[in-house]
């Protein structure tokens, strides 16, 4: 026992290094790969904005989407977390929302938003979409789901970089009437 553990301490003093860097690079390296080639790709980027969404009812619609479209692998985002106040822009600089939804649009990653009107307006006036080409939700089955106390509108952005993906679930919404 005496010799193995001599070994080992011989071992460890002098090689120790020729293990560990060899492993930590090949841990790395498999990191880094995984991160690249594990990610999902994003199909559709929806922001739910002023929505009052019930909890788990955006993944409802993410998943049902999916499964009605039959689109296969890949990410269908809804975002139901976003709120902005359009009266009083100091405010949205504590939660962030307002930074967050303009970098998405602004970075082409944003497709589709579900808002109130004033909302819409907001960003129609700012380019990022078409006011008129925004459709109401109201008698959606997902109206419930929304909590909607005011009509919801689903309109694509202008430049959202998936823009068939977009037309398809903003198609998908409107024929999904209750019955």
């Amino acid at each position: 026992m005496e010799k193995a553990r001599k070994k080992l301490e011989y071992f460890w003093m002098y090689y120790k290094w020729h293990v560990i860097l060899p492993a930590a690079f090949l841990m790395i390296a498999a990191g880094i790969i995984y991160s690249f080639l594990g990610e999902e790709e994003m199909l559709l980027n929806v922001y739910l904005i002023n929505t009052g969404t019930r909890l788990g009812a955006a993944e409802e619609i993410a998943a049902d989407f999916k499964k009605e479209s039959h689109i296969g692998d890949g990410k269908v985002l809804l975002d139901a977390t976003l709120s902005i106040d359009t009266q009083d822009f100091n405010e949205n600089a504590y939660t962030g929302s307002l930074e967050k939804i303009t970098t998405e649009v602004f970075a082409h990653d944003l497709d589709v938003i579900i808002a109130p009107m004033d909302v819409v307006v907001y960003y129609g006036e700012r380019g990022a979409v078409d006011e008129a080409a925004a459709r109401s939700l109201a008698g959606s089955r997902w109206e419930e789901a929304f909590g909607m106390e005011e009509p919801l509108y689903i309109c694509i952005l202008n430049n959202s970089g998936r823009k068939e993906m977009a037309e398809e679930f903003v198609s998908y919404m409107l024929q999904s009437r209750k019955p």
